[in-house]
């Protein structure tokens, strides 16, 4: 048992060093789209696994006489950084949501979270001097009431994310905010019943489950930016976006909000067949929205009317924009 509680903590490491890494070159090379929370929150998360791994291997592993030598660490230093781990792992993710709205954290959101974390080590201090106020289990009440309340408002986070998204215009960025938000989400069904369940009985199922949702965690991460937002951020759509003023192209050539969704798909590639897809609109609706946007770009095919974007900015061949 002991050896598989080492082996799957260095697989569950190795796995989150390499997401850090992995993310943060994704993270460079997409800077204008502020991926840096994510990032902190692996950072984090996999450093708050290292310091709960090193003090339960410890206290399960050492002998009384050693535990001693340790006990400043144990009482007074592990469960401030755990729970500044914690504050952080948390704060990162709330970065990241709220950056993806284009809106920065609530003011009130950090100092909650701040005097919360106080409260909790108040009590957890309180009790090394008051036995009355020790729990049951107390390692695992302090744990649970350290973690648990960020993670309901994570939730909630997430949850508003996935509600606003369903509001953008675009098709594919409501892909992207909605799988985030689901990816994540998947993560409390099981982080809820390793919090319940009593594992005294099947200890080895309950290491397991644990490494898994550690490994789930480092990965989802890495799964969202790949199998998402890659595709959206990447397709020449966005590239155009980022050099020439797409909306103030739509107004100067009369684009409806509709055609200039069609626009976006087709620069991206879709088909007529997926336009219609992602718009939930009829194929004779989409041809239609076509015609009339060759009309108004003065093109009359999708090779014209992406080089007419890209070259002239959508204006005319005799006054081409830089």
């Amino acid at each position: 048992m002991k050896h598989f509680n080492v082996l799957t903590m260095a697989l569950v490491l190795v796995v989150g060093v390499w997401a850090v890494v992995e993310f943060r070159q994704w993270a460079r090379r997409y800077a204008e789209h502020r991926l840096g929370g994510l990032w902190l929150f692996l950072v984090f998360y996999n450093a708050l696994a290292v310091v709960t791994f090193l003090g339960a291997y410890g206290q399960s592993n050492l002998a009384p006489d050693q535990l001693a030598g340790f006990s400043f660490w144990y009482k007074f230093v592990e469960w401030p950084v755990a729970t500044a781990l914690v504050l952080a792992v948390h704060i990162s993710l709330y970065v990241f949501i709220f950056r993806r709205r284009g809106r920065g954290l609530p003011p009130w959101l950090v100092p909650v979270a701040a005097v919360f974390a106080a409260a909790v080590l108040a009590w957890y201090f309180l009790a090394l001097r008051i036995p009355v106020l020790t729990p049951p289990r107390p390692d695992n009440t302090f744990w649970l009431a350290l973690v648990w309340p960020p993670g309901l408002l994570d939730m909630g986070c997430l949850g508003w994310l996935l509600a606003r998204s369903r509001k953008d215009a675009d098709p594919g960025r409501r892909k992207v905010e909605a799988a985030f938000a689901w990816l994540f989400l998947a993560r409390y069904p099981l982080h809820l019943a390793l919090s319940v369940w009593s594992p005294a009985a099947a200890p080895f199922l309950a290491l397991t489950m644990t490494r898994l949702l550690g490994l789930y965690t480092n990965l989802a991460p890495l799964i969202w930016l790949k199998a998402w937002f890659l595709p959206w951020a990447g397709g020449l759509g966005k590239v155009l976006a980022t050099r020439f003023d797409l909306p103030a192209i739509g107004r100067a050539r009369g684009l409806s909000a509709r055609e200039m969704e069609i626009l976006g798909l087709m620069i991206d590639g879709k088909s007529y067949k997926e336009i219609e897809r992602s718009l939930h609109i009829s194929i004779h609706t989409v041809k239609s929205h076509v015609y009339s946007l060759y009309r108004k770009m003065d093109v009359t095919s999708r090779h014209q009317l992406i080089h007419r974007i890209g070259v002239y900015g959508g204006g005319s061949p005799s006054s081409p924009q830089p």
